[in-house]
């Protein structure tokens, strides 16, 4: 659905046609919150990064809209997550070696992922993440999912019921609204579980390989 398309459907079902009670540009926002609060609570918008590696130099800045990695890649191969305590063990507490090789893990703090080793050479660093929406406007693509947009409405409708008033019609569409996210977050979860069940079956499959081999 485009953003006009969920306009049109939440003026009609309000009966609010032609209202400029309600403005486009504010339901345009009511749109980007929507969006915002399926990201944030459910992870469903998925994107890619990608960057080059700098001789010496450990930290990357995260892309804008990153709200959590799912997976990293050094020239392909994938880096393993840890966590700053454990990258002090890595280097024996010390964390401003300079020693440089090929990165096999990676922390995260503020904004910015840290591999380690230090890189020592130029390769593609690539990033899988959950993102944030871009501002909506009439020409935006919806990113989330087109299975979620449709309830997009009733977070609209609430959102038009509680400015005008409408306590039973505003509570009676948060509900929907809320029952919907507790649903599509049973869905990713499950569409998560999947897609990891069958990376472990892969790699399975590479070991049993490599055995053979």
């Amino acid at each position: 659905m485009t953003p006009d398309e969920i306009i049109t459907k939440a003026r009609q079902r309000y009966n609010a046609v032609g209202d400029t009670f309600f403005s486009d540009s504010e339901l345009y926002d009511l749109i980007w919150e929507a969006e915002m609060e399926l990201s944030m609570e459910i992870q469903c918008i998925e994107d890619t990064y990608s960057t080059s590696s700098v001789a010496s130099q450990r930290e990357y800045v995260k892309p804008s809209n990153c709200i959590a990695i799912k997976h990293i890649t050094y020239d392909g191969k994938t880096l393993t997550p840890v966590n700053l305590d454990e990258d002090d063990i890595i280097t024996g507490y010390d964390e401003d070696t300079t020693a440089t090789g090929t990165p096999s893990n990676y922390a995260e703090w503020e904004g910015s992922i840290f591999v380690r080793p230090t890189p020592g050479e130029i390769k593609t660093i690539k990033l899988w993440f959950y993102a944030k929406p871009a501002v909506v406007v009439s020409s935006t693509a919806l990113e989330v999912p087109e299975e979620y947009q449709i309830a997009i409405i009733d977070f609209i409708l609430h959102n038009m019921a509680k400015k005008d008033c409408n306590e039973n019609f505003a509570s009676y569409n948060l509900n929907k609204w809320e029952s919907s996210k507790i649903k599509f977050l049973a869905w990713e979860r499950k569409k998560k579980r999947r897609n990891a069940a069958a990376h472990v079956q892969n790699l399975d499959f590479h070991i049993e390989a490599s055995a053979i081999i």
